[in-house]
């Protein structure tokens, strides 16, 4: 990845946006300390993370060069090498990128709905609250994929089949988290 991409990505980051904001917003009001504050950590926000994501793109572009992600299978009857993303699913990058911003979020969600209690967390409801925007934010993470600014996010929408694998995928994930949770409280006093 260039620097160049590197720096882009970090000057679009949602945070860095909003604190242009907040340093505009506190000029205009006159605020212009409060201003300059601000900017200082936009630019010490945006230089730290560039460092860090460079060198972080750049570690990953060399474990990558070392890591064989790629597979021979029979197509036709014949060999042929394809990314391993594709030995399932026949995955484009952005498919593969969408399906793993879905189970991200479906595992982070349904894991805060399990180990915020000591039963099993089908026999202890949720606060309203919680349950509310929980099922809001799962039914976002089904729907972004499909809405126009999805090209944006490098989002595809997801086949049928990969939908029911990373549901599945959670459903064991949550069965493993009960599990672990239940072999946990056996032993706490």
């Amino acid at each position: 990845m260039s620097r160049l991409r590197v720096l882009w990505n970090q000057l679009r980051s949602p945070l860095l946006l909003l604190l242009v904001f907040a340093a505009g917003a506190s000029a205009v009001t006159g605020e212009w300390v409060d201003a300059v504050i601000v900017l200082a950590i936009l630019l010490a926000s945006a230089g730290i993370g560039y460092s860090r994501e460079y060198r972080a793109q750049a570690a990953a572009d060399e474990l990558r060069a070392r890591v064989r992600a790629r597979a021979t299978v029979l197509r036709d009857g014949r060999p042929v090498t394809i990314p391993l993303r594709e030995v399932f699913f026949a995955a484009t990058p952005e498919v593969f990128r969408t399906g793993w911003f879905v189970e991200s979020l479906l595992t982070e969600l349904v894991i805060a709905l399990v180990v915020r209690t000591r039963r099993p967390f089908f026999q202890s409801r949720p606060g309203t609250l919680l349950l509310a925007s929980t099922l809001g934010i799962l039914a976002l993470t089904f729907v972004i994929p499909f809405l126009p600014f999805a090209g944006l996010l490098d989002f595809a929408p997801l086949p049928g089949s990969m939908l029911a694998t990373l549901i599945g995928i959670t459903v064991l994930y949550v069965a493993a988290t009960e599990l672990a949770k239940a072999r946990f409280y056996r032993g706490a006093p």
